[in-house]
């Protein structure tokens, strides 16, 4: 017994250790999305169905000595395919939907080893049934799913931190010349029964009359809730993946509790039970519910922790009823067939079908209908009278919950979102949305991928050509493009390369004779872009979009040609997750081999819950280079969102620039220190941080914006220009001196009590943006009002009689003589210039 339990064992650790290697091995190929995984089960999942199959005809056909014939030259067969790393050369050529090549490679790689691995467990329970009549072969299935479930656990925490790719491989072949040998052992012990005792041990197993033979129902519904199980856990990985990373440990955490309901439901019938399962799945499917529909801002654990419940409990039930209807060891490779091909069912319609019937992610909210309708029909099949009693009671009322309240609100949320939406396309590498809203008189396009923005556009006249979200111009990007070009020492064209397209916004920053070329890995992307939004075809540089994932391309072009880039951009992310392969040190090796001497990379780095700004400071230490972090608050008057950058070079002249030191945010000792991912070596967790370093903007004056335009009485110019000096005054001294220019359309607008005065309007916002400490009170605030036309100039009380008179001068003199002459835009431009003059020539007494 020893011998068949450690082959059992040994054969499901190697089944689930060589789907996360190999799975490993192609996830930067195709993107680095949660598709990939979901793929890569799919391909599991139906060999596994392909193995029980295998198992079930050699029992169900072949005489023991021809099973073990037969299996001994399977055995023999599958011996030369070890080489679990795919070769450089299956590395995808377009950016088409790779479902197609990622099963190809799978089944030329490790088709024929996972097929022989997933056939040993029902195999050998099967031999084992008939070699010892007397013990039951079920609880060697919970033991093969702890073994599946040990080798999930182990890799993310143990082998991988600890051995490069390549050694993971050689560990894994090494393993699967013991698993042949042990299993050949089996195998040759079984075969030498002789006919006597096998005849014996086959008739001391044969079914007695009362043995109930399993029924078409009891068929359909071992295919019902293994495919609804399936469903659930892929549907799971989708959701947790899609916002956080795609990672080992985030496809292993729900494998690993799908993996121990099997363990505990298989292990002993009574560890289910209804009264608990069932209710506390509707509680968690109603937690993750309000997750999904309030759209708020959770703790990591939460987040995490609430799928992770739902998913425990909806599987406990799937497996539970499953083994309750579960048939004698007679039939019992018939069960597993039935199981297998359930997953493999519940795996295809989540990865390959639902992306082509669906546009929105609709598997979790039917795969938690199925659950409590199938938990209905479990517990009204088992009751002698299905109505009656407690505990039916509770089953009924949580099937219910389940199937009417959670179900309805998961949907009742996907068509919320399709409803608001312009369009709503699905791919494998995730679901594009296209909406449309306001912001005050002003129209918004925006781009969402998962649950995060990806590009939005200003549709007014004025304002379409704006960078909007994380590319404002005093983010890290909108800086670097800017100031790169003006301390060009002979002005030339730039040429910019971006990694991740969304809306194409940053070719705004585009000017006349300049290549901006996008990589960007979804042509459903571009096509929205181009359909939706007007950044690439207004733009003045030349743009390009090179469909693929943005590292094989550059690697592939570094053997023909470098671009030669001025500045590259990397901001490719799907939803709020993090293409790890993107952020390694092999992946910064590619992108200079593509830069000009000087060349600068600004990576983005937002996000909810990781330090990324940790891991590409880590990066710049590695390979000798600098890097600045710049962090911008967001200002809704542009529409633009705070957003985290760090910039990388070795231009002393670029870093030393006054406009980039203003701006930048210095490295404190108390955050998190400098992380190295590599390709071997990566760990999410290691980023992973309750707080996030505050930008040097989110105490000063309206976060850092100087200028709120909310009248639209400023050009682009002009405003872009009194934003720049008021904060270049504001850094020389220390914040002594805030001067903000405010503009509003009328005083009936601003949502004010009728009896509020312009006047009184002005004081108050003063109050409340300007005013530091009464001892130190120097703000200067200009207001104006077209509709009311009217304006004013409100200044601290430290200001002295004299210099309140010099000030009122100048701003009579500029801004009020253009609200007179028509001329608005340019008073208030040269009232903010000459104000600051009027300041530092206080100041040059002190510092001089």
């Amino acid at each position: 017994m020893l011998f068949y339990s450690l082959t059992i064992f040994l054969s499901a650790f190697l089944l689930f250790l060589v789907q996360l290697l190999i799975a490993r091995h192609i996830l930067p190929w195709y993107g680095g999305g949660p598709g990939v995984w979901a793929t890569c089960m799919v391909f599991f999942q139906i060999t596994l169905l392909v193995g029980y199959a295998y198992a079930h005809g050699l029992v169900a056909r072949l005489t023991p000595r021809r099973q073990v014939t037969v299996h001994l030259l399977m055995l023999a067969i599958s011996l030369p395919f070890l080489v679990v790393a795919p070769d450089a050369a299956w590395k995808p050529q377009s950016g088409d939907s790779p479902i197609g090549s990622i099963l190809w490679l799978l089944a030329a790689h490790v088709g024929l080893p996972f097929g022989i691995l997933s056939s040993t467990s029902p195999l050998l329970m099967s031999w084992f049934s008939k070699v010892f009549p007397r013990r039951h072969p079920y609880r060697l299935y919970a033991l093969s799913n702890f073994g599946s479930f040990l080798a999930l656990i182990s890799y993310p925490f143990l082998l991988a931190p600890a051995l490069p790719l390549v050694y993971q491989g050689h560990l894994w072949s090494t393993g699967y010349v013991v698993f042949v040998l042990s299993c050949a052992v089996c195998a040759i012990r079984f075969g030498r029964l002789d006919a006597r005792q096998s005849a014996r041990k086959k008739s001391a197993q044969a079914p007695a009359e009362t043995d109930a033979v399993p029924s078409r129902k009891d068929a359909l519904l071992w295919l019902a809730l293994s495919a609804t199980g399936s469903v659930l856990l892929l549907a799971t990985t989708n959701q947790v993946c899609t916002d956080l990373a795609v990672v080992p440990l985030l496809w292993v955490l729900p494998l690993a509790i799908y993996l121990l309901s099997f363990v505990i439901c298989f292990d002993r019938e009574q560890w289910y039970r209804r009264e608990l399962f069932l209710p506390l799945f509707a509680v968690a499917s109603s937690m993750v519910t309000y997750v999904v529909v309030s759209g708020g801002a959770f703790s990591l654990t939460f987040f995490i922790g609430v799928y992770s419940v739902a998913l425990f409990a909806g599987t406990m039930i799937c497996h539970g009823e499953l083994v309750r209807i579960k048939p004698v060891p007679r039939y019992l490779t018939r069960f597993y067939l039935a199981v297998s091909a359930g997953g493999a069912i519940g795996g295809t319609c989540v990865a390959i079908l639902a992306p082509l019937a669906f546009n929105d992610y609709w598997e979790y909210p039917l795969g938690a209908a199925c659950t409590g309708l199938l938990a209905m029909i479990c517990v009204y099949r088992s009751q002698s009278k299905p109505f009656r009693g407690r505990f039916a009671t509770i089953a009924w009322g949580a099937g219910l919950l389940v199937f009417v309240g959670v179900t309805g609100g998961l949907i009742w949320d996907r068509l919320d979102n399709l409803s608001r939406s312009l369009e709503t396309s699905r791919t494998f590498f995730g679901v594009i949305r296209i909406r449309e809203s306001k912001l005050g008189d002003e129209s918004i396009r925006k781009m969402t991928h998962g649950n995060t923005a990806h590009g939005a556009q200003m549709l007014s006249e004025k304002k379409q050509h704006v960078p909007t979200k994380y590319y404002g111009w005093d983010s890290g990007a909108g800086l670097t493009l800017r100031r790169y070009r003006a301390l060009l020492e002979t002005p030339r064209p730039l040429r910019v390369g971006v990694i991740g397209l969304g809306a194409g916004t940053l070719s705004t920053y585009g000017q006349p004779g300049d290549r901006f070329r996008f990589y960007e890995i979804d042509p459903e992307v571009e096509r929205l872009a181009r359909e939706y939004f007007s950044f690439l075809s207004d733009s003045e540089a030349e743009t390009e979009v090179v469909i693929g994932d943005a590292r094989i391309m550059l690697e592939r072009e570094s053997a023909e040609q470098t671009q030669g880039f001025d500045v590259l951009i990397v901001d490719a992310f799907n939803s709020d997750s993090v293409p790890m392969h993107l952020l390694t040190r092999e992946a910064l090796a590619v992108y200079r081999s593509h830069m000009k001497p000087g060349g600068v990379i600004a990576f983005h780095v937002s996000n909810r819950f990781l330090d990324l700004a940790a891991v590409v400071r880590g990066l710049t230490e590695d390979a000798g280079l600098k890097s600045v972090r710049i962090i911008s608050s967001g200002n809704p008057y542009w529409y633009t969102d705070q957003a985290r950058w760090v910039v990388v070079t070795d231009n002393s002249k670029f870093l030393n620039d006054p406009q980039i030191r203003g701006n930048s945010n210095a490295w404190m000792r108390n955050e998190m220190q400098p992380l190295l991912w590599t390709d071997d070596f990566g760990s999410l967790w290691s980023a992973v941080t309750d707080e996030l370093a505050t930008g040097k903007w989110a105490y000063a004056p309206n976060s850092g914006h100087f200028v709120a335009d909310r009248g639209d009485l400023l050009t682009l110019d002009d405003a872009l220009q009194v934003e720049e000096l008021c904060r270049e005054l504001y850094l020389d001294f220390a914040g002594r001196y805030p001067l903000m220019v405010v503009t509003i359309k009328s005083m009936a607008e601003t949502e004010l009590p009728p009896n509020v005065t312009f006047d009184q309007f002005a004081n108050s916002l003063y109050d409340d943006s300007l005013r530091s400490t009464p001892q130190n009170d120097y703000g200067m605030l200009i207001v104006v009002s077209e509709g009311d036309k009217s304006a004013t100039l409100r200044m601290g009380k430290s200001w002295s009689t004299e210099e309140r008179k010099a000030a009122r001068r100048i701003f009579l003199n500029t801004a009020i003589e253009g609200l007179k002459n028509d001329r608005t835009s340019q008073g208030l431009a040269d009232s903010a210039q000459q104000l600051i003059d009027f300041v530092r020539k206080r100041e040059q007494p002190n510092n001089s």
